[in-house]
Formats: C-alpha cells, structure tokens, sequence
C-alpha cells in the first residue's frame, strides 16, 4: 500500500522540477513557504532550521517533521489559502514542462491508493 508523505511528495516532486532540485532545493521550494514563519520554533525555542540531516531523513522518512510545523499548518487559518497561492504561482511554473503530466499522473495515483484519504476527498482529485 502506498500512503501520501512528505518523503512521496519531495520524490514524485523531485522528478518532475527543473534543476536546481537536489534535496535541498526541493525541500526549501516545497516546505520553506511554511517553515519561514516566525511562530514555527522546534523544542529548544529557535526558529526551524533546514538542516542538510533533516532533509535526507526527511527524503527517507527516517525524520518525522517536527510537531511545530504540523501545529503551524493545523492551527494558522491562512495557510490553506498560502499553499494554493504558493502552488499555483511558485511550485507549477517550476515543473519541467515535459515531466508535468508524470507529475500529476503519479500524485493522482498516489491518491487513489491511499487508503487513509476518504472517498469525497479522493473525489475532488
């Protein structure tokens, strides 16, 4: 069974962006909209820092993304309208133009497999 993470997005994404797209790249793109928030701190009180280890066991699900940033997204009523700005102004125009229907192709499927995701939001996809 396959199951929506960050590790699958980062990946899926990944393959479909333009260069630069090391894991890097791909997280700071993909996450950094969230994550530079001045409410998101991890446990010591700093703000989340993008670690080169945090990016590789977030790339291999070794890392659990830290409760903060879960929080931040959960609780912050403007980030739903953030992300579908971020996606549609930021993260579409850097889609390869030739790998952009891989890119939908995959996360449909992704979708439609996981079985944690309901029916009627399944539907909207």
């Amino acid at each position: 069974m396959n199951q929506i993470s960050l590790s699958s997005f980062l990946i899926i994404s990944q393959k479909a962006l333009q260069t630069p797209n090391s894991n890097q790249d791909i997280v700071n793109l993909l996450i950094g909209t969230l994550i530079d928030r001045e409410n998101i701190l991890d446990r010591n009180g700093s703000l989340v820092d993008i670690t080169p280890t945090k990016v590789s066991g977030w790339f291999n699900k070794t890392k659990d993304v830290e409760q903060s940033i879960r929080d931040a997204i959960s609780i912050d009523n403007g980030t739903l309208t953030r992300c579908k700005d971020w996606f549609d102004e930021i993260f579409i125009p850097t889609l390869n133009i030739n790998l952009t229907e891989d890119f939908y192709s995959e996360m449909k499927s992704l979708i439609e497999q996981d079985s944690q995701i309901s029916k009627q939001k399944k539907s909207y996809y």
